[in-house]
């Protein structure tokens, strides 16, 4: 039994990487595009500011605590990430945020 769960586990990342793969060819800019036109014109500051917390794994508490607003206010920001990269879960949007923010 544990053999077939860890092999649907394996089988659904490998699908969730191509599908951010896909999504990232679609929501980045292409390497020819005008200086500028990255993730900071896809997104506002502040869901560029919780992306990070995101990725991070955070729960939606914890983003509400670090940005100091409240956790309907983190879920209206994670809607806006969501519809923007065209992703439904938080594990798409923290794939594709690693591939947008620079790295440091």
């Amino acid at each position: 039994m544990r053999k077939v769960s860890t092999a649907v586990a394996l089988v659904a990342a490998s699908l969730l990487l191509a599908a951010c793969a896909k999504k990232e060819e679609e929501v980045a800019p292409a390497a020819d595009a005008a200086p500028g036109s990255g993730a900071s014109d896809l997104l506002t500051s502040r869901q560029l500011q919780l992306l990070p917390l995101l990725a991070d794994g955070m729960p939606n508490k914890r983003i509400a605590d670090a940005l100091g607003v409240t956790e309907g206010t983190v879920k209206t920001y994670l809607h806006g990430v969501f519809e923007k990269l065209g992703v439904e879960t938080r594990a798409a949007a923290a794939a594709i945020a690693g591939r947008l923010l620079p790295q440091e």
